[in-house]
């Protein structure tokens, strides 16, 4: 028997992201302000695709700094 990981939208990082960006009232645009990224990156990383790992760490340090400031 083997075990089978199975990811889903809502388990992702970039979806849990949005949820906590939208439950702060934060914009799109606001969260690339502070974290120097453009709002096309923010979309990317809502979306799970590819971007460069400097971008996530920006702007998931930028998400954490709001919510728990």
């Amino acid at each position: 028997m083997s075990a089978v990981l199975t990811l889903t939208r809502e388990t992702s990082r970039g979806y849990q992201a949005r949820k906590l960006r939208i439950a702060g009232h934060i914009t799109r645009q606001k969260l690339a302000n502070l974290s120097g990224v453009s709002v096309e990156a923010i979309d990317i990383f809502e979306r799970d695709l590819p971007l460069p790992l400097d971008f996530r760490r920006r702007i998931l340090r930028s998400l954490w700094a709001i919510t728990k400031g």
